[in-house]
Formats: C-alpha cells, sequence, structure tokens
C-alpha cells in the first residue's frame, strides 16, 4: 500500500461516517465550506529502516512496516438550546467518531485493506473565540495508522498489484438432483474451494508469481524503461577446481 491509498482509505471510512459534514484532508485547495466540517491532516510516513524482503518469481521485494500521525478536527455549530444558546457537542462528537473507528466492524474494513489505527491520546476541546465575538467549537484527536509500503522489483517501482497469488478453482459442481446420493465412502461437498496446484508437480502448491503493473506517479515520476528493468538471479552455478600448482 502506498502513502496516498492508505490517505484515501481512512478518507473514504470518514466519510461513510460523517454524511451530515464535510470531510476533506488539511493543506488542499478547496472552496471554503461550512459546519459541521472535518479536516483530516496526515503527518509524514515513518518506516522501519530494515525491511521484510522476499525474492517472488525471481524479483525482489521488499515490504515496510510503516506508521503515520493522523489528526482529526470537527469542527461544528452544536446544539441549540432551549433558551437559545448553542451548545458545544465537539467532543462528544468526536468522541462518537473515536468509538466508530476502533469497532469491530472498522476494524475487520480496515484489516481487509491491510491497515490498522490505534487513538493516540483523548479527544481535545480546541474551541476559541473568533474576532472576539463567538465561539468556534471544536475538537480534536490523533490516531497512529499502521500500513506496510511495497517496493517490488529490481527498481522498486512496480505496483504492488504485480505479486500474484492464483485463486483456488471450483470445487465439484452438485448433480443435477439435489437429492441424488453421492458416490459411497465420498461424501459430496459441492462448492469446496481448492488448492491451487502446480500441474507439473501435482503435490505442490503454486507459489505466488509476478505479473508487471505500473503506473505514472501524478508528479510524473517513474517510467516504462525504469519499470521494465530486471535484475538476473542465479538458478545454478558451476564450480571448476583449480590446484594451486596449476597456478604457478
Amino acid at each position: 500500500m502506498t502513502y496516498t491509498e492508505m490517505k484515501r482509505a481512512v478518507y473514504g471510512i470518514t466519510a461513510a461516517y460523517f454524511t451530515g459534514a464535510s470531510v476533506e484532508m488539511a493543506n488542499t485547495k478547496s472552496a471554503k465550506k461550512g459546519k459541521p466540517l472535518v479536516k483530516l491532516a496526515f503527518g509524514p510516513a515513518q518506516s522501519t529502516q530494515f525491511p521484510v524482503e522476499q525474492f517472488i518469481d525471481g524479483e525482489l521485494c521488499s515490504f515496510y512496516p510503516t506508521t503515520a500521525k493522523l489528526e482529526v478536527q470537527l469542527f461544528t455549530n452544536g446544539f441549540r438550546l432551549p433558551n437559545g444558546a448553542m451548545e458545544n457537542t465537539a467532543v462528544g462528537d468526536l468522541t462518537d467518531y473515536v468509538n466508530y473507528m476502533m469497532s469491530e466492524m472498522v476494524t475487520n474494513e480496515l484489516n481487509l485493506q491491510n491497515l490498522s489505527m490505534l487513538v493516540d491520546g483523548p479527544v481535545q476541546d480546541t474551541s476559541a473565540i473568533i474576532n472576539d465575538v463567538s465561539y468556534e467549537y471544536r475538537a480534536l484527536v490523533e490516531f497512529n495508522v499502521n500500513f506496510t509500503v511495497a517496493a517490488v522489483g529490481f527498481a522498486g517501482v512496480l505496483d504492488e498489484s504485480s505479486i500474484k497469488i492464483d485463486q483456488p478453482g471450483p470445487g465439484p459442481t452438485p448433480g443435477p438432483d439435489p437429492g441424488e446420493p453421492g458416490e459411497p465412502g465420498k461424501p459430496d461437498e459441492p462448492g469446496k474451494p481448492t488448492t491451487p496446484v502446480d500441474p507439473d508437480t501435482p503435490g505442490q502448491v503454486l507459489p505466488p508469481h509476478i505479473e508487471p503493473e505500473w503506473k505514472p506517479t501524478e508528479s510524473g515520476g517513474r517510467n516504462k524503461e525504469i519499470a521494465e528493468k530486471r535484475t538476473g538471479y542465479f538458478t545454478e552455478v558451476e564450480v571448476t577446481e583449480t590446484k594451486r600448482s596449476e597456478l604457478n
């Protein structure tokens, strides 16, 4: 997963929750929006210095466990009380969002995208007086977002989607008559997936393989020439013994 993909995934999950508010990433060009408003500010990605390395189909794949800070700010109008005053609901509303992000549903959704999030500290009330006239109700909370950045291929520019894992084939097709008995001693298991096996060596499971995929970055990086560079690797080495006397 790339840094940009991580940001878009978190943005999508947040926007799905705040359907009655505007959600935007901080430091982006956009028209000024009214309240309620949620701003997501992502910090720099901190990756481990030494990645987990694996050769797949002869290509080096490096996997970097990575963490990025996320600051979520909520700006809200609050709730109008019977006496006409506006109650500050920013902290309570943002706390509800934290409960949502830490829920089993969101945790499972993040796991499907190889992401995890942990809240980092309490929800803070950051309300302030604007122009010495009125309060702006707002609150802030921070998260640690954990994901893995993959550098695939000799030049490290192939997309992670280049790593292909053959999917299990379909199981046996059920008979036309649902009540048709199966063969004695062999119970029917309609639809049970099978493990992808190598047709040349039926006893072995097919390993992952590489089908190169890449695309240029939004800033003009990456190109076909670099993406197609490959490194060779040894499958067999010929060793020739030479006596010391023959060298003299």
